[in-house]
């Protein structure tokens, strides 16, 4: 523990970090009103395209999800953060 920092810096797996079912919720109610202010047109998100992510054995599913914008995903991002805590640390 004399090298665990309390923070959102996962480091690497050794250094995991967890987010509690509050936090989880209210970034959950941060991204909902980001996603209708979006919605309505109160702000805009400058998008830009970078290069594709493709995989020989992708399917048309998998190929839409690796590459949609971040204003496609914020919808499933507030669903999965609706769960609960969850984990999270860099992987690579």
């Amino acid at each position: 523990m004399k090298f665990f920092s309390s923070n959102y810096e996962p480091d690497e797996w050794g250094h995991q970090k967890m987010i509690t079912a509050e936090e989880a919720n209210a970034l959950a109610d941060a991204i909902q009103r980001a996603a209708e202010a979006l919605r309505t047109g109160n702000v805009a998100l400058l998008e830009k395209k970078g290069p594709v992510l493709l995989r020989d054995d992708m399917t048309l599913e998998e190929l839409a999800a690796a590459n949609a914008l971040p204003s496609q995903t914020l919808h499933d991002f507030i669903g999965f953060l609706r769960h609960g805590e969850f984990v999270f640390a860099w992987d690579d």
